[in-house]
């Protein structure tokens, strides 16, 4: 990977400078790791209803602290959520209305 540098000015605002950073370097900046958040589980804690792949996202999204979870159309958001919530305890759990009347 090329490096990118990025480079910034003295903000008017009188915030702090950041120079020049390499792309890398930029992008690590941003990242905010939460570990309060953390469950570290094993793949056979969870659910055996879900398939391999959600409960490989399951997993993950745990381990993670605070993750999201894409999943396409039809690949089961609801049980993986519903599996993570487990987990976590106490959540609040927002659908679009849409979602509320289907079977």
């Amino acid at each position: 990977m090329n490096p990118v540098s990025i480079h910034t000015s003295k903000p008017a605002s009188g915030g702090v400078s950041l120079g020049v950073l390499s792309y890398d370097d930029y992008i690590e900046s941003k990242s905010q790791n939460d570990t309060s958040v953390v469950i570290d589980i094993e793949p056979d804690e969870v659910n055996p209803m879900l398939f391999p792949f959600q409960r490989d996202l399951v997993v993950w999204a745990l381990k993670k602290g605070r993750a999201a979870i894409f999943a396409d159309c039809g690949l089961g958001k609801t049980f993986m959520q519903l599996e993570w919530a487990r987990f976590i305890g106490n959540v609040l759990i927002v659908a679009p209305l849409a979602v509320s009347s289907r079977p």
